[in-house]
């Protein structure tokens, strides 16, 4: 989890999520937005080979450092422009966990008027 993040409960969210850890990488959730297609990297977990090749090159090794979720995805998947149904195959996505558990996770970061324009779509952009 990152350090600009807190959650009510990280033990139940563990408690609750850590059978997915063995299947494939986990991440709280994707998001759909004009210009890309993406998985939050607010969360991620999985096996310890599995996050190795996903951290193995960081994003500042990226032509644009400003969206590191999409390179990630796109050096781990081995493919670019990846699709919802991508990101599904490739992630599992522990919203629906959290929903169900009463988990929430708060971003202690000030919201710039770009990300407040998508968190104001709400629903429409969270998958």
């Amino acid at each position: 989890m990152r350090s600009d993040f807190t959650c009510n409960s990280v033990i139940k969210y563990i408690h609750k999520t850590k059978h997915l850890a063995n299947e494939k990488l986990t991440v709280l959730c994707g998001a759909i937005f004009p210009e890309l297609i993406f998985h939050s990297d607010f969360v991620v977990f999985g096996k310890i080979d599995d996050m190795i090749r996903y951290y193995t090159i960081m994003p500042n090794d990226c032509p644009h450092p400003d969206i590191a979720e999409k390179f990630h995805q796109e050096y781990y998947a081995n493919k670019e422009n990846l699709s919802k149904s991508d990101i599904q195959e490739i992630f599992h996505m522990s919203l629906p966990i959290c929903i169900e558990n009463n988990i929430e996770f708060t971003w202690l970061r000030a919201i710039g008027p770009m990300v407040k324009k998508y968190v104001d779509m709400g629903k429409e952009v969270i998958f």
